[in-house]
This record gives C-alpha cells, sequence and structure tokens, in this order.
C-alpha cells in the first residue's frame, strides 16, 4: 500500500471518530444548553407557584377574617338572646313568686 493510500480516511475511521470525538461533544453541548434552559424554566414556575401560594393564602386569610367577624356577630347575638331569656326568666319568677329569693338572686349573677 502507498504512502498516499495510508493517508485516506476509512468509513470505520470516520464511525470511530464521530462515535469517540463528535457525539460526546455534541452530547455535552445540548445537554449543557438543556440543562441551562430547564433551570431558568424550573425558576420561572417556580416563582409562579409561589405567587400563586401567596395568592391564595391572601384569599383564605381575608375570608377567615370576614368568618370571624360573622361568628364574632353569631356569639354576641346568641349571648343576647341568653342574656334576655334569663331577665324574662328571673322577672317571671319575681311576679308568680315560683323560687325563694336566693334562687332569683343566683339566678340574676348569671345575667
Amino acid at each position: 500500500m502507498s504512502e498516499k493510500e495510508q493517508n485516506y480516511l476509512t468509513k470505520t475511521d470516520l464511525a470511530e471518530f464521530t462515535e469517540d470525538v463528535l457525539l460526546p461533544a455534541v452530547e455535552k453541548i445540548v445537554d449543557d444548553k438543556l440543562e441551562e434552559k430547564l433551570n431558568v424554566k424550573f425558576g420561572e414556575f417556580r416563582h409562579e407557584l409561589k405567587d400563586y401560594i401567596d395568592d391564595k393564602t391572601s384569599d383564605l386569610k381575608g375570608e377567615m377574617a370576614i368568618m370571624k367577624k360573622d361568628l364574632i356577630v353569631v356569639i354576641n347575638d346568641v349571648k343576647e338572646k341568653d342574656k334576655g331569656f334569663k331577665i324574662k326568666l328571673a322577672n317571671m319568677m319575681k311576679l308568680n313568686k315560683i323560687n325563694d329569693r336566693k334562687e332569683i338572686a343566683a339566678l340574676e349573677i348569671l345575667i
């Protein structure tokens, strides 16, 4: 074989070069770019998710505050009705002399 023929690249040589050099280099470039893009997208997603959770938490806090106010109104209403009932009962007992003065005084203390 002549010296010129020994310098020719064969398909096998090209295949080995591609497998040993080109493919790993391309794979690294693609991996680096993909990782970079994924990191950016993940950061964006994380930021959007945090904003969403903050918004929902804020909404829930507002709803809870409204519910708390409503509950306080209901509790105060029940207390007033209970107080009115006790006053009415004490007055009825006084008028009708159902119980003695000690029991009426004990009931008035609850008012």
